[in-house]
This record gives structure tokens, sequence and C-alpha cells, in this order.
């Protein structure tokens, strides 16, 4: 089956765009030292057996099911943990009031990311964090 020409620039454009995005990415060192921050946070978190909830809505639950998976391949988590971290050491952000509705429903402290830099909103979240931090999230909203 030949795929008609309109078909086929589609999939042109889309995969030049993508490519764009990946090199603005790459050429934007400001960006890569965010990855690279929040990336050493996760480890932090994961290292210290700390708490990491993933959430989302349509496309990107499958990419916080797909994290979650990355995260436990690998580890015995056979067994489940005998003293569940506190709800008061746990907090959500949300990007979506409803996303925070939800937490609260589950007696959870949650925090409304409205844009910006992600790393500074968890900085002024959990004032503590950042590569090398293992310090629990302080409560409150």
């Amino acid at each position: 089956m030949k795929m008609s020409d309109a078909v086929m620039d589609a999939i042109l454009g889309y995969l030049t765009q993508s490519r764009e995005v990946l090199q603005a990415a790459i050429d934007d060192p400001a960006f890569r030292r965010a990855i690279h921050d929040i990336a050493a946070v996760t480890a932090n978190a994961l290292r210290d057996r700390r708490k990491l909830l993933l959430a989302g809505n349509g496309s990107s639950a499958g990419d916080a099911q797909h994290i979650a998976g990355r995260c436990c391949r690998g580890s015995t988590m056979t067994e489940p943990r005998r003293q569940p971290s506190p709800s008061t050491r746990s907090f959500l952000i949300g990007d979506q009031e409803s996303d925070c509705a939800a937490a609260t429903a589950a007696g959870i402290t949650s925090h409304l990311f409205r844009g910006g830099n992600l790393l500074d909103f968890v900085s002024q979240v959990m004032p503590s964090v950042g590569p090398g931090t293992s310090n629990s999230p302080r409560t409150g909203s």
C-alpha cells in the first residue's frame, strides 16, 4: 500500500519538528541543567527509599506508568514497606485544580504549579531540595 503524499508530508513535518525541539534542548545549557537537577532529586528520593508519586491524565498518565515501571525495574519490591510514609511527609504537585482536589481527598498536601521553572517551584515547596539532598519535604500549601 502506497502512502499519499499528504501523509508522507505530515510524517516528515512531525519528524522535523521533533528534531528541532531536541536540538533546542541540546543547545540550551539551562534546560540540560534543569533535567540533571530533576534527575538527581529523583535518584536521591529513590536511594533514600522515600516516596515518589507520579500522576497524569491522558497520555501523561502513560508517561507516569512508564517512569514508575523504570524505577522499579531490577529492584526487590516483593515485600510491602513495614512503616509507610506518613501523609505529612508526602505531597503532590499538580498542574490542574482537579489534581490538588484529588490529593486533598486522599489527605495529601498539594501545591498547584501554574507554569514556569518546575525546579524553582519545587525548591520553594521543599527548600532543601536539590542534588545531594535527602531531607523530607515540609508540609503546607
